[in-house]
C-alpha cells in the first residue's frame, strides 16, 4: 500500500509538472501572440501615415508648387522682356504689324512648350508617387502576410500543447488512479 501511495504521490507530481509546464508554454506563446500583434499595430500605422503622404503628393496642385511658380514667373517676366524688345525692334526698323503678330507668335509658343515640359515633369513626378506607394503597400502586405502566418503557428502550438497535457492529465491520473487503487 505504501509503495502504491508512493507511486500515486510521484505521479501527481509528474502531473502537475507537466500541467505547470503546458502552463508556461502557453503564457509564452500569448506573449509571442501579443507582440505579433503590437508590431502588425505598428506596420497599419505606417501604413497608414504612407497613404497620407502618398495622397497629399499625389493629388497636390503641381501649379502651388514654389519651385514651379517661380519658372512659370520667369518664363512669363521673360517672355514680357521680349514682347518690348519686338516691339521696340519693329519701331526701330519699321516692321508691320503681321510681322510683329508673328514674332509675339514665336515668344508665347516658347511659353506654351515651356508650360507643357512643367505638366510633363508633374505627371513623371505623379508617376513616381504611385509605382513608390505601390512598392510599399506590398512590402507591407507581405509582412503582415508573415505575420498572419506567425500567429496562426502560435495557435497550433497552443491547440498541440493544450491536447498533449490533456492526454498526458488523462494517463497520469489513470496511472495515478491504478497505483493507488490497483
Amino acid at each position: 500500500m505504501a509503495s502504491g501511495l508512493f507511486n500515486g504521490i510521484m505521479g501527481g507530481a509528474s502531473l502537475a509538472l507537466g500541467l505547470g509546464s503546458a502552463i508556461g508554454s502557453a503564457v509564452s506563446m500569448f506573449r509571442a501572440a501579443r507582440e505579433t500583434r503590437k508590431k502588425e499595430g505598428l506596420i497599419n500605422a505606417q501604413a497608414a501615415e504612407d497613404t497620407g503622404w502618398f495622397n497629399r503628393q499625389y493629388y497636390q496642385d503641381m501649379t502651388k508648387r514654389t519651385d514651379v511658380q517661380n519658372m512659370v514667373r520667369m518664363l512669363s517676366d521673360h517672355q514680357k522682356k521680349a514682347d518690348t524688345r519686338a516691339t521696340a525692334q519693329a519701331a526701330i526698323m519699321g516692321a508691320t504689324p503681321e510681322q510683329q503678330l508673328a514674332s509675339q507668335d514665336v515668344n508665347r509658343s516658347s511659353f506654351a512648350d515651356a508650360l507643357a515640359n512643367i505638366a510633363s515633369n508633374a505627371s513623371q513626378m505623379r508617376d513616381q508617387y504611385l509605382q513608390n506607394y505601390q512598392g510599399q503597400r506590398n512590402r507591407y502586405y507581405q509582412q503582415r502576410l508573415g505575420m498572419q502566418d506567425e500567429l496562426s503557428n502560435i495557435e497550433q502550438n497552443k491547440s498541440n500543447q493544450w491536447a498533449t497535457t490533456a492526454t498526458n492529465a488523462f494517463k497520469g491520473g489513470a496511472e495515478m488512479l491504478g497505483k493507488v487503487f490497483g
